[in-house]
C-alpha cells in the first residue's frame, strides 16, 4: 500500500504517473503531487521495496540537511513522511554498474508563491538527485533551478552516458530541462562536465515573495531557446499579429526567469515547454544526444482570491492563486513565430549543436493543416539505432518520422491512424532476421484537448533484411 505512511493525505491528489524502476532486486518508485492546491500536500518520498517479498527497504524523505528524515524504520513504528517536500513523479532512471538510482525532482508545494513557506524544503527541488542504490542514501545532487517559481521540474528522466575526452572516458548523467538547459554532468560527483554560470536574474515585486538573485545557466551544451524579443511576436493575420504585440506590451517579461506578478508575466519556453516529457536518447557509440522539444508561451498571474471562491489552483496556504494561459492570438495560435517544435542533436563529447530540425504539421487540426509546417507540442520520445536513424510520432498530426542522425535531414513519414506519443521500441525475432520498428499510437493525453483523434492502435513497420 504506498499510502503506508501518508495516510493523512489519501484524498490529496498523490498516484504515480511513471513505472516504477526494475534494478537488481528492487522497486524504486515515486509519485505524483497534485500542483497548486495547497502548501501542506503529500509528500515526496521515494521508495525502495523488495522485488521478492514487497518489503519496505528504504524510503528517501526528500528533506534539507539539519531535518530529520522519516525512514523506512520509522514508518515500521507508525510514523508519517514529511509533508510537502519535492517530489519524484517522471520517470526515474539508474546506472546499474555503479548501483546509482537517479531521480528528477519537482517543486515543493505550492508551485508558484512560496515566501516563507516553504522554508528550507527547496534544497532538493528542481533537481537531480543521485542515490545510492542499495541504501537509498544522497550521494549528491544538482539542482537546476534555485527557489523555483515557474513549476520548471525536472520533467525529462536523466540519462548516463561516458564522455569521451582525450584523457579518457568520463563517466556522465544528461539532465535536460524544460527551460531547454541541458546540464552534463559528472556521474560520480555530480560537477559540470562544462562550466555553468549563475548568471543575475529579475527580482519578485511581489509583496512577501523573494526571488533567487541567481540562477544557473549552461555554457556547453548552449541553451536551447533564447530569450524572446518584440521581433518573435506573430500572427496569423496583420490584425492577429497587433493583439498579440499589444498583449506582449501589457506583460511583464525580462527572460526565462521573469518571476510570477499580480501584473501578469510572460513565461517562456513555460511550465509545459522546453524537454518535457519526451526525454532524451543516446547513442552510446556516437555519444549524440537527440532531443524533441516545443515552445509555447504562458501568462502567469498571481491573483487574490474572494473569500469562498473556486479556483483550479488555489494555492491554498499561500496569499494568491495563479492564473495560467497561453500566449496566444484570438485565433487561438501562440503568439510567437513558428515552427513551435524541433528535433536538436547535441555532441556529448565536445557540448556542441550538431543540428536542429522542425517537424510537425496541423493536420487533422485546421483545414489544409498538412501544409502548414508549424508544429506543436511533442509527447513522445524519440529512438535511435545503430545505423543512424532517428524515428519519432510525438506530434499532433498522426504522422511517423525517421531523421538522418548526422544530419537531421526527414528520411521518411508515414501516417498512423492516431498520434503516436509512445516511445518507438526496435526488435529482431532472431539473429539476422528481419528488424521491426513499433509504435503505440492512441492519440490520447493533452492532445485531446485540440482536438486530436483518439484511439488504440499498435502499428509495427519492417525494415529491409540486415545482410541487403
Amino acid at each position: 500500500d504506498l499510502m503506508v505512511g501518508m495516510e493523512d493525505f489519501r484524498l490529496s491528489g498523490t498516484y504515480p504517473t511513471s513505472p516504477p524502476l526494475a534494478v537488481n532486486d528492487l522497486l524504486v518508485t515515486g509519485a505524483l503531487v497534485k500542483d497548486n492546491q495547497s502548501s501542506i500536500m503529500a509528500g515526496g518520498v521515494v521508495r525502495g521495496f523488495d522485488a521478492r517479498s514487497g518489503k519496505l527497504r528504504w524510503a528517501f524523505d526528500p528533506v534539507p540537511p539539519g531535518m530529520k528524515p522519516v525512514t523506512a524504520s520509522d514508518i515500521a513504528n507508525g510514523a508519517s513522511y514529511t509533508s510537502s517536500t519535492p517530489n519524484a513523479w517522471s520517470l526515474i532512471t539508474a546506472d546499474v554498474e555503479r548501483g546509482h538510482i537517479y531521480l528528477p525532482m519537482g517543486n515543493p508545494a505550492n508551485d508558484y508563491y512560496a515566501g516563507k513557506i516553504r522554508g528550507e524544503l527547496d534544497y532538493y527541488g528542481s533537481s537531480l538527485v543521485t542515490l545510492d542504490a542499495a541504501t537509498g542514501k544522497v550521494l549528491w545532487h544538482f539542482q537546476a533551478v534555485h527557489h523555483d517559481l515557474w513549476d520548471y521540474d525536472i520533467a525529462a528522466h536523466p540519462v548516463p552516458f561516458v564522455q569521451q575526452t582525450v584523457e579518457g572516458p568520463v563517466p556522465g548523467v544528461m539532465l535536460a530541462t524544460k527551460i531547454g538547459h541541458i546540464f552534463l554532468l559528472h556521474a560520480e560527483t555530480g560537477e559540470p562536465l562544462f562550466p555553468v554560470e549563475e548568471r543575475a536574474v529579475p527580482q519578485t515585486d511581489v509583496p512577501g515573495e523573494w526571488t533567487s538573485p541567481t540562477q544557473p545557466f549552461p555554457t556547453k551544451p548552449a541553451p536551447l531557446m533564447p530569450d524572446l524579443s518584440e521581433e518573435d511576436i506573430w500572427g496569423v493575420t496583420f490584425w492577429d499579429k497587433g493583439k498579440c504585440k499589444k498583449l506582449f506590451g501589457s506583460l511583464r517579461y525580462g527572460g526565462v526567469f521573469t518571476p510570477p506578478s499580480l501584473q501578469g508575466s510572460l513565461q517562456y519556453p513555460s511550465f509545459v515547454g522546453g524537454i518535457n516529457w519526451a526525454g532524451v536518447s543516446i547513442n552510446q557509440d556516437t555519444n549524440v544526444a537527440v532531443a524533441g522539444y516545443h515552445r509555447f508561451p504562458f501568462i502567469l498571474k498571481l491573483e487574490q482570491l474572494k473569500e469562498g471562491q473556486a479556483h483550479p489552483y488555489p494555492q491554498h496556504g499561500a496569499p494568491y492563486a495563479m492564473t495560467t494561459s497561453l500566449f496566444g492570438s484570438p485565433l487561438g495560435a501562440p503568439c510567437i513565430k513558428p515552427p513551435w517544435s524541433y528535433l536538436s542533436a547535441i555532441d556529448l563529447n565536445t557540448g556542441e549543436h550538431l543540428w536542429k530540425q522542425s517537424f510537425g504539421t496541423l493536420n487533422n487540426l485546421a483545414p489544409m493543416g498538412s501544409l502548414f509546417k508549424w508544429g506543436g507540442m511533442v509527447l513522445g520520445g524519440n529512438m535511435q539505432t545503430a545505423s543512424g536513424l532517428v524515428f519519432i510520432g510525438a506530434t499532433m498530426d498522426a504522422n511517423f518520422r525517421a531523421f538522418d542522425t548526422s544530419s537531421g535531414q526527414q528520411l521518411w513519414e508515414t501516417d498512423v491512424p492516431f498520434s503516436a506519443h509512445a516511445m518507438p521500441m526496435t526488435y529482431r525475432l532472431r539473429k539476422n532476421s528481419k528488424q521491426f520498428v513499433v509504435i503505440a499510437a492512441g492519440g490520447k493525453g493533452l492532445f485531446e484537448m485540440v482536438g486530436s483523434k483518439t484511439g488504440d492502435a499498435l502499428v509495427a513497420f519492417s525494415l529491409p533484411d540486415s545482410n541487403n
